[in-house]
């Protein structure tokens, strides 16, 4: 969706409360979790909010749709499967 890889860390100091809940809400949204592995969370969905604080409008359900079609493509290609 914004492509790369990288993460953020969701307990940065400089992260208001409010902006935190919120990424958390949409992480759940996306992976069906509340728990973040390592308080790490793909850099995408930091872009996603910022993008949707501005207006900017945002599928969240096709970016949801992408993402497990990603992970599976992943998955597939760690485990030598074609």
């Amino acid at each position: 969706m914004f492509g790369g890889s990288k993460k953020f860390n969701i307990k940065a100091h400089d992260l208001k409360l409010e902006d935190r809940i919120t990424m958390e809400e949409i992480y759940y949204k996306l992976f069906g979790t509340s728990i973040i592995t390592n308080n790490d969370m793909p850099t995408w969905i930091m872009h996603g909010y910022i993008a949707h604080t501005k207006c900017h409008p945002i599928n969240w359900a096709k970016a949801a749709e992408s993402t497990s079609k990603e992970k599976a493509n992943r998955d597939i290609i760690k485990n030598g499967r074609s």
